[in-house]
Order: structure tokens, then sequence, then C-alpha cells
């Protein structure tokens, strides 16, 4: 696969960095004043839009490989979930898990936030954002995100570099795409994203990218709500 396809890594970001600025353009301001009159709820909005530019780098990227008679197998999703892959990716969890409470922790010591806004991104107060958040986060993006970032992104990277340099950068851009959630969640995402990458590199497929993908997103979007009581 080539290199030359990576723009296809960044499609959702600036689908979705070009439809605020559409907005704000059109607001001759701030977007989301737009957003909230037309749609109600900045957060949903943003997060259905990057979910349909996720859809359509998939869609990019299918193209491109059919283009050279390749197909989803060649990007990872090929393989099976085995009880050594579930368990290796229940441990990359955990570690995961505890990892984000020590960038946390670190990064809002110096001064720097996790979020541009906190709690936009956790809320399930509405039905729609049950509906939309979920399925955004626990379905389509563990498997597009995957398919992207380690099924593609990451093998083409290690056609090219060494296993650790391809397993960085890669994570460099996978947590590059999420700069619009906040500075601290870009650097906990670039240490997390070593650990999928990981994944990729030991078992070949992203099966277990997907489950890790989903046992975190899980957590973050659904447990850590209802704990905390914002729904």
């Amino acid at each position: 696969m080539s290199l030359k396809w990576l723009p296809v890594a960044w499609i959702g970001l600036g689908f979705t960095t070009l439809v605020f600025v559409v907005f704000g353009m059109v607001e001759q301001g701030d977007p989301t004043r737009m957003i909230e009159a037309r749609f109600g709820d900045v957060p949903l909005f943003a997060f259905a839009v990057y979910t349909i530019g996720l859809l359509v780098a998939l869609l990019v990227l299918r193209y491109l490989l059919s283009r050279r008679q390749l197909g989803w197998r060649n990007v990872g999703v090929t393989g099976r979930l085995s009880s050594k892959s579930v368990l290796y990716a229940f441990i990359g969890w955990l570690v995961a898990f505890f990892l984000y409470y020590i960038v946390e922790t670190s990064i809002t010591r110096v001064g720097i936030k996790m979020f541009w806004n906190e709690g936009d991104f956790f809320g399930l107060d509405t039905p729609w954002r049950v509906v939309g958040i979920c399925l955004a986060t626990l379905v389509i993006a563990p498997i597009a995100e995957e398919i992207l970032y380690r099924g593609y992104v990451l093998q083409a990277l290690l056609a090219k570099f060494s296993t650790t340099l391809a397993a960085l950068l890669s994570a460099l851009i996978f947590a590059s795409i999420h700069i619009g959630i906040g500075p601290g969640m870009v650097v906990y995402l670039f240490l997390g994203g070593l650990i999928p990458a990981y994944l990729y590199i030991r078992f070949r497929s992203i099966y277990p990218c997907v489950l890790m993908h989903f046992l975190n997103n899980i957590v973050a979007y659904v447990v850590i709500p209802l704990v905390v009581g914002k729904v």
C-alpha cells in the first residue's frame, strides 16, 4: 500500500473543520451560534459530522484499494479474535485506562487543558445524544478508525520504516486527528495509540484493536457519564 494515500487519514478532521469554517463564514463569527440555533447540540453535531467524514474516508480507502485489486483483508480485516488476542486487548485497555489519569494529572499541573470545552463530550442527557454518541463511538469509530490508522496507516508505514518509528508515526497521526477534542487528549491519544499499534503488529489483525477501542469508548462515553450522573 502506498504512503501517497496518507491524506485519507485526515479526511474526517478535514471534513469537520470545513463544515465549521463554512458555518462560521455564514455566521460571520462563532459557528457554534448557528449550530445551536439550527441543531441545538454542538457536541452531537460535531460527532455526527466527524462520523460522516470517517465514513467518507473509508469509501475513499476502499476505492484506492480496489484500484490495486486489494480488499479489506489487506488492511487488517482478517484473522479472528482468539482468547490470547482478547486478553491482550483487555490488558491494553487497562493500561490505556490508567494512562489517561497519569496524562491528565501531568497535563493539568502545567496548566494545559485536557478538553477545549470541559464536559461537552461526555453528556448522555438527551435521547439523541444516547443514540448518536453511542452509534458513533461504540460502533463506527472503533471499526473505521482501526481500519484507517492501524490497518492502513500503520501497515503502510511498516513497509517503509522500522517497527518502532512506524508505531510512533501512526500514533502521532492518530492523535492529530483528535485535535478538536483538546490539547491534553492529543498527548493521551499519542501515547495510548501505541497500544493498538502494538496489538496490530502482534496479531496482524484489527480485531484486537477494535475490541480495545470499543472497551475504551464504552467506559469514556457510557460508563463514566452514568457514574458521574451526566445522563
